[in-house]
């Protein structure tokens, strides 16, 4: 048995909605958006999944700030995503499945969160372009599932994500078995299905981003290995402080990636 969440965690504000999500194969970005009141809480049932996370509150000390954590079932943890953070995550295994909780219920009226859906799409479009480093971006398209008691919620979706510039399709459930036919449709009203999103290779991603960073003046360390790395801050807002590395070398800067 694994425990996940409780009503007296210090973290925990109130209860709005769990869902779980799951992605059949590695690789698959979701991201960005952000949240202007609801809490996120994110635990790995099955896999591993990389998050990033970027400080997007104007007042805070940390504004702007990133960080990174990677969760899995082989060491289970619970991320805590308060509001203000834009966040986004990749599966690094083949059907990977989150466990979702929401302290707030999902609002379809939200039109910030497609805004920036729309942007995250035109920048990994042309990010190979612009890194002049192939990430490998394929267009695979993108599932959201609709149970028995949402069948009509697509139709809501599809008309706010086309009033955004985002071409989103309904799906019945035939259609939806013919999209992705190993999943379990019979519990499905159907879909809304986006062609235009997609998934990189992550290593070519982190390979472009190195290259340019290290155009831009930054210090890439190759051939070394962290040994240790200290942290400051609370539980699922934590960040990396300093790091060590094996020949001794002690690195502090605002912006550390290992």
């Amino acid at each position: 048995m694994i425990e996940i969440l409780r009503a007296s965690d210090e973290h925990f504000t109130k209860f709005g909605q769990v869902y779980l999500v799951g992605d059949n194969s590695r690789n698959i970005v979701r991201a960005f958006h952000v949240h202007k009141v609801l809490w996120d809480w994110f635990f790995v049932s099955h896999g591993s999944a990389k998050f990033a996370l970027v400080d997007g509150r104007r007042q805070a000390p940390t504004f702007n700030e990133t960080n990174t954590f990677i969760l899995s079932d082989r060491k289970p943890q619970l991320l805590v995503i308060a509001p203000g953070f834009y966040h986004g995550w990749m599966s690094l295994e083949d059907d990977t499945q989150m466990i979702s909780t929401a302290s707030e219920v999902y609002n379809r009226e939200d039109k910030g969160l497609i805004s920036l859906t729309r942007e995250s799409l035109k920048i990994f479009e042309n990010l190979s372009e612009e890194l002049s480093y192939d990430i490998e971006f394929e267009k695979c398209g993108g599932l959201v599932i609709r149970s028995g008691n949402e069948a009509g919620g697509g139709f809501l979706d599809t008309v706010q994500f086309e009033e955004m510039g985002i071409k989103v399709e309904l799906a019945d459930n035939k259609q939806l078995k013919e999209i992705e036919p190993y999943i379990y449709s019979k519990a499905c009203a159907g879909a809304t299905f986006c062609r235009d999103e997609g998934q990189v290779n992550p290593i070519n991603l982190t390979i472009g981003f190195a290259l340019a960073a290290q155009k831009n003046g930054a210090e890439l360390l190759t051939g070394k290995e962290v040994e240790e790395i200290e942290v400051i801050g609370e539980d699922g807002l934590k960040k990396i402080k300093r790091a060590f590395l094996d020949d001794g070398t002690e690195i502090v800067t605002k912006e550390v990636l290992c």
